[in-house]
């Protein structure tokens, strides 16, 4: 585990800093967590998979909702919404309502490590991990290669850095201020943008 935060670090850190380090910051040092319509529809998602840890099987393939999973040298633990198991390999699943381009790196990131808590506890090798929007119940696969790996690590460790530290950035004041979780609490100034436009991406056939 990572020796400057003796208690690991919520999964949901990574996405937050990754999105903006103020947000993580405000989240997970200050303590402030406010809903908006995204983190409402995100939670009611998550009710369907979050009721029971539990493993249903189909076609040869696992499927384990709600799964606890950790990494005890990245100082990392959370719960995956979904894992699915083919040939003894885990994939990560990760709900959301919509995709939006600002949030496709930080949803990325946070699939990376969920991917790495797996890969140590399983001793395997992780390659593809899934984001699943809600909106058109599509799969989105999400490679994970050597540069999405090197960018999460970096969150990671910037992240023990911000909890050790209890660090607070100034506001970035740009789009991402649109989909924030926590605009009020931040202060910053909403700037002139439309942010609303969902992402599209590469998707495979409906779950």
């Amino acid at each position: 585990m990572n020796p400057a935060s003796p208690d690991p670090l919520p999964l949901s850190i990574v996405e937050h800093y990754a999105y903006c380090p103020r947000q993580a910051a405000l989240i997970h040092v200050e303590g402030i967590w406010a809903a908006n319509a995204d983190t409402a529809l995100g939670e009611a998602d998550h009710e369907a998979v979050d009721r029971a840890t539990k493993m249903e099987s189909r076609g040869g393939v696992e499927t384990w909702l709600s799964l606890p999973v950790w990494h005890d040298e990245l100082g990392i633990a959370g719960i995956c919404d979904a894992v699915e198991v083919r040939g003894g390999v885990p994939t990560p699943i990760e709900y959301k309502p919509k995709l939006y381009e600002r949030r496709l790196a930080p949803a990325a990131q946070q699939l990376a490590a969920q991917a790495m808590c797996l890969e140590s506890m399983w001793r395997t090798t992780v390659r593809t991990a899934i984001l699943f929007t809600q909106a058109d119940r599509r799969r989105h696969p999400i490679p994970l290669d050597a540069a999405l790996r090197e960018a999460t690590m970096e969150t990671i460790a910037a992240c023990h850095d911000l909890v050790t530290h209890a660090q607070l950035s100034t506001p970035v004041a740009d789009s991402r201020c649109h989909r924030c979780s926590v605009p009020d609490a931040c202060g910053v100034r909403l700037p002139d943008m439309d942010a609303s436009a969902p992402f599209t991406l590469q998707a495979e056939a409906a779950w």
